[in-house]
């Protein structure tokens, strides 16, 4: 068996036996996509093999503090269990005494048993990638983008590569006179994974999509945010959709990802998201995302 690939352990969590049924945990601290990836991984714990993931509806309620390990309880209720669809409402909680709730999912499922023959079949094509692949851009180019564009003190930590669970490739980034009509283009994927399990794939896709995914609507917007992004003092996910389309993906084959920003206004700005599979071309996953961005001297 290959070694345990980053992402796995990341994403995993355990039960709390001591603390009663259907509640998990990870020993990590927590942070930004590790919430609904952890969520997810503790929703699939109680649901049948042969259910998968077909979407995620994720309201992050309170920053996760990292005192105490920044360790964070995922309360599953089997809301409602049928033959081809499931669904699990996760609370997620913080605090031994307080037990404060800082993250709420919906996680639906459908059974593979039960998937329908007569149905519509399409979707959103591969955009056309110029002949480029993932071998010709420089590993780690995606560690040096971050230092040289974010300001010290803004909302934005350069990633360690050494505990980076993702081998991010950046194609390019269309910069346009609006915002709206901007597009980034990356490959991404993660190191050999030690299982096929479509829960531990499907888990570890939700935390890609949400790796500084709102960075998409300051980089569309340089002249309010300024050079380096100085004038941005804080960014934090409000809301987070994902569709999952291919509940046979390989997070650790190369993906193709799409980002753009559609509307910005009352401090809050929507990302949209599309991940593709390079080999076949189909998309996997579609995920919409609405976060806070506050400016410099802003009077929100």
């Amino acid at each position: 068996m290959a070694p345990s690939a980053i992402i796995e352990s990341v994403v995993a969590v355990t039960q709390a036996d001591t603390l009663g049924p259907d509640i998990y945990q990870n020993a990590q601290a927590v942070f930004g996509g590790l919430l609904s990836a952890q969520a997810k991984s503790a929703a699939s714990a109680t649901v049948p093999p042969n259910f998968h993931t077909y979407s995620s509806h994720s309201s992050f309620i309170k920053p996760v503090t990292l005192n105490a390990g920044g360790r964070v309880f995922y309360h599953v209720e089997r809301t409602a269990d049928g033959r081809a669809y499931t669904t699990r409402l996760v609370h997620a909680t913080q605090g031994d005494k307080d037990n404060t709730c800082v993250y709420i999912a919906v996680i639906s499922f459908q059974s593979r048993d039960k998937s329908p023959h007569n149905a519509l079949n399409y979707g959103t094509p591969l955009p056309d990638l110029s002949g480029v692949s993932p071998d010709d851009i420089p590993e780690g180019l995606n560690q040096k983008m971050p230092a040289a564009s974010a300001s010290p003190d803004g909302p934005f930590k350069q990633l360690d590569s050494d505990g980076e669970p993702f081998d991010w490739r950046p194609l390019r980034f269309a910069l346009t006179n609006e915002p709206y009509t901007c597009r980034s283009h990356s490959f991404a994927r993660s190191l050999p994974l030690s299982t096929t399990s479509a829960a531990v794939n499907l888990a570890a896709l939700a935390y890609m999509s949400d790796q500084v995914l709102f960075s998409i609507a300051i980089y569309a917007n340089p002249d309010k945010v300024g050079e380096r992004a100085k004038n941005v003092t804080m960014g934090a996910t409000l809301s987070h959709n994902v569709s999952f389309h291919d509940p046979a993906v390989k997070v650790d084959e190369w993906m193709v990802v799409e980002r753009e920003t559609s509307w910005g206004g009352g401090g809050r700005v929507l990302i949209h998201e599309r991940i593709w599979d390079l080999k076949s071309g189909s998309l996997v996953m579609t995920c919409m995302q609405e976060a806070l961005i506050r400016l410099r001297d802003s009077k929100i």
